[in-house]
């Protein structure tokens, strides 16, 4: 699979080093933990956080993948090969995605009805969440750390739920 160029900072390798270095715990009461890998081998996400081998948050941070849908949808045969693991899917779309893909809304808009197929087929144990950045070029070349906190930030608040 092709990614997209882009000049814009990795924000997966900013949002991972934000949290290791600035966070002793990602959720108020130390439950949470960053995985320093995947916890299931044959699956891989951008950013692993679990509280157990059971509970998954897991990100996906679309900055040059051209086929965002696909981020979502392996988590299809994941949920049917863990029958008793939960996922929240964060995906965030980056300025880098929205500039170098024209395509983006309709892909994005692909992303949202496999994500709605996924909660109705597993309302217990998926759920999605997405975000969007759409800050001027210039802040996001500069500013990719403080983008990083607004993300940690959305993290929190979904394991506070």
């Amino acid at each position: 699979m092709t990614k997209l160029k882009t000049n814009y900072p990795n924000l997966t390798k900013t949002v991972r080093a934000t949290i290791k270095s600035k966070y002793s715990q990602i959720d108020d009461k130390g439950e949470w933990h960053l995985n320093p890998g995947n916890l299931k081998t044959s699956f891989r996400s951008d950013i692993q956080i679990s509280k157990d081998v059971n509970n998954l948050l897991c990100i996906e941070i679309e900055e040059a993948q051209p086929h965002p849908d696909t981020n979502v949808t392996k988590y299809w045969p994941f949920l049917e090969a863990n029958p008793h693991t939960r996922v929240t899917l964060l995906q965030i779309f980056g300025r880098g995605f929205m500039e170098t893909d024209n395509n983006y809304a309709s892909r994005m808009q692909l992303c949202k009805f496999v994500a709605n197929k996924l909660e109705a087929i597993y309302p217990n144990r998926f759920k999605y969440v997405w975000h969007k950045f759409t800050y001027p070029s210039e802040y996001y070349l500069h500013h990719s750390e403080e983008i990083a906190y607004l993300i940690v930030d959305i993290i929190r608040k979904e394991l506070s739920r």
